[in-house]
């Protein structure tokens, strides 16, 4: 499994990891097989805040490790999995380099912050980091807040730009973003246009159209083909699969190879380690990945790298742009 041709995201048997996507709503069978599955010594997985809620308990009884790739509300992390290693930054540090983005640009203006409520806590952690990092470096945002599934964003939107706005910051989904976008361009406003990684979407660029050109996202995941070092992962995918490794693919192909380093460090004459050994481990691990280097905080399992990327709308399509700025 270390090589660019390993299955990566398909997961393994013996001594290796399993993944898991899953909806919320799908019961606590498959955490079940795979706890009572002792080959299994760790679990790729879920890809959701919701599934992940629904099973990390299940997980947390059995000491079984999990280490999620995409799932990113900061309530993983504040409810202390034993169980949790969270191999991203939350969806809070994701949104947080739109802050610091914009104090580098020269001349920015005060920038206008949109929570939409139809993202709920995504919404508010997004917004928030960013309400609260403006307001240190001393450019603070005009905020507002709109109630879920608004159809009409043109009033708010007319009253941000009033205000004076210079840039925008949309903390939301991919429908409510292309509204705004919509919003935007039928007003005129041409100034910097930031959202975080759920506005990754195919949504959000069919239904905002020529009003999306130029939208500045930050996400947690890197384009593979895009990236240089993941060149090898990215044609091994293609020979296999006939296409283009998606988002998260190389990701979770990273953290496939996590586990595995950890696992030949610690299997002695041939005995793996047990999941609760090798839990203590992946917290304590390091690894540099194709996409970025992986590092934990030991108490929690929570994400203390930076991994976080800017992709930019560009000819109707999301264009990676590289790794986003971490210092003002």
């Amino acid at each position: 499994m270390g090589g660019p041709g390993a299955r990566g995201a398909a997961g393994g048997r013996a001594g290796g990891p399993a993944a898991r996507g899953g909806g919320g709503g799908r019961g606590a069978g498959p955490p079940r097989k795979l706890i009572q599955d002792t080959d299994v010594l760790a679990v790729l997985g879920p890809t959701t805040d919701e599934a992940a809620s629904a099973v990390l308990g299940a997980y947390d009884e059995a000491l079984l490790p999990v280490l999620c790739v995409s799932a990113g509300g900061l309530i993983l992390t504040s409810q202390q999995y034993r169980s949790f290693v969270h191999c991203r930054p939350s969806d809070a540090a994701v949104a947080l380099p739109i802050s610091i983005y914009l104090m580098k640009q020269k001349g920015a203006l005060r920038p206008g912050l949109l929570q939409d409520r139809t993202a709920q806590t995504y919404a508010q952690e997004s917004a928030s980091i960013n309400a609260i990092m403006l307001r240190r470096l001393g450019r603070p945002a005009y905020p507002r807040v709109i109630p879920a599934h608004t159809d009409d964003v043109g009033p708010v939107i007319a009253d941000m730009l009033r205000s004076g706005i210079g840039s925008f910051i949309y903390a939301g989904d991919a429908r409510g973003g292309a509204r705004v976008a919509r919003g935007l361009a039928a007003a005129g406003f041409d100034g910097p246009r930031l959202t975080p990684q759920a506005v990754i979407d195919p949504a959000f660029l069919e239904l905002a159209g020529e009003a999306a050109e130029g939208w500045l996202l930050t996400a947690s995941f890197v384009d593979p083909s895009a990236v240089p070092a993941a060149a090898a992962f990215t044609a091994a995918f293609r020979r296999r699969f006939g296409a283009a490794p998606g988002y998260y693919a190389a990701e979770a192909y990273d953290t496939v190879n996590l586990v595995v380093q950890e696992l030949v460090k610690a299997t002695k004459g041939g005995r793996p380690p047990k999941r609760q050994e090798l839990l203590g481990l992946l917290r304590k691990s390091r690894y540099k990945g194709i996409t970025k280097e992986f590092s934990f905080k030991p108490e929690d399992g929570s994400f203390a790298g930076w991994g976080v990327f800017l992709h930019r709308v560009e000819g109707g399509r999301f264009r990676f742009v590289g790794p986003a700025p971490s210092e003002v």
